[in-house]
């Protein structure tokens, strides 16, 4: 199979606030209250930091951030980007969209700009459209951007141990942004190929109810009904990723970095198992970032560039499932 388009330079973007589990739990006096013992929320996730935000930070503040490390990365400027995609759950406004936001502050002028919205996959369906736009001729250069202020939906008031656990999965939650260039794709560098899957009945299994005709304003407060939602991901996601893997010709074995999108460490363990692959290839960046959301992954793709676990040449698959319900799967060879 022969790639159609590349990443020719990731970035990434991290508040400073560092905001440990066990001060959290402290914060909100989970001991006094609920009598769950010290270090709770990490043995229940496997999160023991996570990153947040200034109060007023907006998505496109991060996501330009990333989105400037990621061009310089790639060695090139605003100039030269033809279409700017911002890829996330949350947004700067109901209207315009984001990436418009994006554009102005990058001050790339001649590009198109456009949102892509599908939850926790946003940026992995934007990266499938921008390798669409290239593939086709439409564009030759197009900047993937992300950028979450989750801290924003968290809510801390946590009555009872009931709703203890149903908001655990939202403490988990950290801000991030991050961003890809892609081009052309040159030699057997490139993406090799998309997979993706949705089952919409599963919908309300994780929603922030507001910012729409539903529900009006509603409620910015994340809820997820976790253990739900992990069944469904591991029912839906192990098939997509046999799907893939025979789709490109690749055996488990081959593989040689995994970047999942990360909700829980035991989880993704889990998955690995399920998929059979080491969880040594996985990319793990819970435990000191949170589940960052959409940002989740190319946080991820551009630690690991920083720090040498993903080198050219190496074979690369993205794996992902999300609210909505959808799973993903880009398969690339870096």
């Amino acid at each position: 199979m022969t790639p159609r388009s590349r990443i020719a330079g990731v970035g990434h973007y991290l508040p400073e606030r560092v905001v440990r589990s066990e001060a959290l739990e402290k914060e909100l006096c989970l001991t006094e209250r609920f009598g769950v013992t010290a270090g709770f929320v990490e043995r229940m996730t496997g999160v023991a930091e996570r990153r947040w935000a200034p109060p007023g930070s907006a998505n496109s503040d991060l996501a330009a951030l990333a989105a400037e490390r990621a061009m310089a990365a790639a060695g090139l400027d605003a100039g030269a980007i033809d279409c700017v995609v911002f890829a996330a759950v949350g947004q700067d406004l109901a209207e315009p969209a984001t990436a418009n936001i994006l554009q102005d502050r990058l001050g790339a002028r001649r590009a198109h700009a456009f949102d892509v919205k599908n939850a926790c996959n946003s940026w992995l369906n934007a990266v499938d459209l921008a390798d669409s736009l290239i593939a086709s001729g439409k564009a030759g250069c197009v900047l993937v951007a992300t950028g979450e202020v989750s801290s924003f939906y968290i809510d801390l008031d946590i009555p009872n141990y009931r709703t203890l656990l149903q908001r655990l999965s939202a403490l988990t939650l950290g801000d991030a942004g991050a961003a890809a260039v892609l081009v052309p794709a040159t030699g057997e560098r490139g993406i090799r190929g998309t997979f993706f899957q949705s089952a919409g009945e599963e919908w309300a299994l994780a929603t922030v109810a507001g910012g729409g005709t539903r529900f009006g304003w509603g409620t910015s407060r994340f809820e997820s009904q976790s253990s739900k939602l992990l069944a469904v991901t591991e029912r839906r996601l192990p098939p997509l990723v046999l799907k893939a893997s025979t789709a490109v010709d690749w055996k488990p074995s081959e593989v040689d970095c995994i970047v999942p999108h990360q909700v829980s460490t035991g989880f993704v363990r889990k998955m690995c198992l399920a998929m059979g692959v080491p969880f040594e290839r996985c990319v793990v960046t819970l435990d000191r970032y949170g589940n960052c959301a959409a940002a989740s992954i190319p946080l991820a793709l551009s630690l690991a560039v920083d720090t040498g676990q993903l080198a050219p040449g190496h074979k690369v698959a993205l794996v992902a499932g999300a609210a909505g319900f959808s799973a993903s799967v880009i398969a690339l060879v870096w």
